[in-house]
């Protein structure tokens, strides 16, 4: 059985093509960014990294949630995010939602939420919503459909995203190679 990681199939939020990638077993580079994150999720509390697995379309789906609190007999799934400024919210809290969403769906958690802390002005942001089992299988399906090849990839359209993937030499739809989008 093939697997994908949750944080793999988030990806594809960002960028469909590095997503691509991703399930092709390309893996990206260790970056300065990736290892603050994970300081910053030492410091703050949230380095439970609680494993998950799970099956889907024939793939085994696994990754490692930040925290989860069981309380009054609901359970909640906490994924956290660092960020250097706060520069549009809405282009990193949406694959949150997605990767968060997994979690939920394969901890059979009740409710998920997402934090986003910055660092710039050591703020943080948050939102709490409730499990989407119906959403959570519709991703599944985008991502094994992606990984399966049977769905093209497309990036997002932010051109700004696609000059900092590590792909975006590669992707016939990047504005950042010649030729592209």
């Amino acid at each position: 059985m093939r697997s994908l990681r949750v944080s793999h199939i988030a990806s594809m939020a960002w960028c469909q093509v590095k997503a691509k990638a991703l399930f092709d077993g390309a893996e990206p580079p260790p970056t300065p960014e990736s290892e603050r994150g994970r300081i910053m999720h030492a410091l703050l509390g949230f380095d439970e990294n609680v494993p998950v697995r799970g099956e889907y379309g024939g793939y085994a789906i696994t990754g490692h949630i930040d925290r989860i609190v069981t309380s009054g007999g609901c359970k909640t799934v906490y994924e956290l995010k660092t960020h250097g400024g706060t520069y549009p919210l809405n282009f990193l809290v949406a694959p949150a939602h997605l990767q968060a969403n997994l979690y939920a769906y394969f901890s059979r958690a009740d409710y998920y939420v997402v934090l986003v802390y910055f660092l710039d002005n050591e703020s943080f942001w948050g939102a709490k919503a409730k499990a989407d089992p119906r959403r959570a299988e519709e991703d599944l399906a985008k991502a094994v459909s992606i990984a399966e090849g049977t769905v093209e990839p497309v990036p997002t359209g932010y051109a700004w995203k696609c000059s900092a993937c590590f792909l975006a030499d590669r992707c016939q739809k990047s504005p950042q190679r010649e030729g592209g989008a």
